[in-house]
């Protein structure tokens, strides 16, 4: 059994990675689970971008806008924010940058 570290008392750094992974997953269901409810017809554009968030606090704060936001004005938040955000330019070929909005 490993040694218990700073991510919480009694937790491994497996079980603590476990734990993260856990909350991460929960985040994304929820963010889909919105873009679901309020935005169906955009689901498959924006899915994959929701799927490759490392970050629980931006998928957090998605899954809250998508009720409030209207497609086009949630797709171009969603651009923007991941763009900034994301690490990788695999953006430039996803089908929300193809797709993308003329006046974004």
């Amino acid at each position: 059994m490993g040694e218990a570290n700073s991510h919480g008392p009694g937790l491994t750094e497996g079980e603590a990675v476990g734990v993260a992974r856990g909350r991460l997953a929960a985040q994304r269901e929820l963010c889909i689970t919105m873009v679901a409810k309020y935005h169906p017809g955009i689901l498959d554009r924006v899915t994959p971008i929701i799927e490759d968030s490392q970050d629980e606090i931006s998928l957090k704060e998605w899954a809250l806008e998508a009720a409030d936001l209207d497609d086009d004005e949630f797709v171009r938040m969603l651009d923007q924010r991941w763009r900034m955000s994301s690490p990788r330019e695999w953006w430039r070929d996803s089908s929300i940058y193809r797709e993308g909005f003329k006046d974004a």
